[in-house]
């Protein structure tokens, strides 16, 4: 199947990827006026051999921005995509490490979202902002 090919379930609805949800909510957030910022983690390798670590295991996907006042102050929020209605780990749930990241930040009282859906996302911020 090519990369591009819509995928359609039995029923005839469209489904869509962890990608597609990514691409739509991140123009919708862009288009709005919010700084998105790709995360990550991950290791710079030199000779076979892990010489720095950047990011921290289990961080959400994106970190999003909406400046306000003129810089004076900011939402910020993490956002965490996933699969829509997916199941089981690599179907749109949180990993264990995902978890543990996701409950320490809110409990330093960050904003963490799980998103699977642009109307999710624009719901969830609805609320907080």
């Amino acid at each position: 199947m090519p990369r591009n090919s819509l995928r359609i379930d039995k029923t005839g609805k469209l489904l869509l990827s962890e990608a597609d949800v990514v691409r739509q909510c991140i123009d919708w957030l862009e288009i709005h006026g919010w700084r998105c910022i790709r995360t990550g983690y991950g290791a710079i390798h030199r000779d076979g051999k892990a010489v720095e670590h950047y990011g921290e295991e289990g961080m959400p996907d994106y970190l999003a921005i909406f400046y306000t006042d003129h810089g004076a102050s900011a939402l910020v929020v993490w956002i965490e995509f996933k699969r829509p209605g997916g199941r089981g780990c690599k179907k749109g749930t949180l990993s264990k490490l995902q978890r543990v990241w996701r409950d320490v930040e809110r409990e330093r009282g960050a904003i963490v979202l799980i998103i699977d859906a642009l109307d999710q996302l624009k719901s969830e911020l609805e609320k907080i902002s």
